[in-house]
C-alpha cells in the first residue's frame, strides 16, 4: 500500500485479519480504505530485507 504522498504503509496484522473476515479474502477488499489513524508504529528495514519481504508478499497474504 502507499500513502497519498507515495510512502509505503503497512497495516497491522489485526487489521488485515479484520478485512479478511469481512470480505472473505484480500482480493475482495476495497482498493482504497479511508480511516482515522489512532496509533503509529515506526519500523526501519534494510533495503535488502524490504525487497525480500516485498517479493514474497503475495504468498504471505494468501496464507492469512
Amino acid at each position: 500500500m502507499t500513502a497519498a504522498d507515495g510512502q509505503h504503509i503497512y497495516m497491522h496484522a489485526v487489521n488485515i485479519r479484520c478485512l479478511v473476515k469481512q470480505y472473505g479474502n484480500l482480493r475482495d477488499c476495497p482498493d482504497t480504505i479511508t480511516a482515522t489513524v489512532v496509533e503509529l508504529e515506526s519500523v526501519s528495514m534494510h533495503e535488502v530485507c524490504f525487497e525480500l519481504v516485498w517479493s514474497h508478499r503475495s504468498s504471505m497474504c494468501n496464507s492469512i
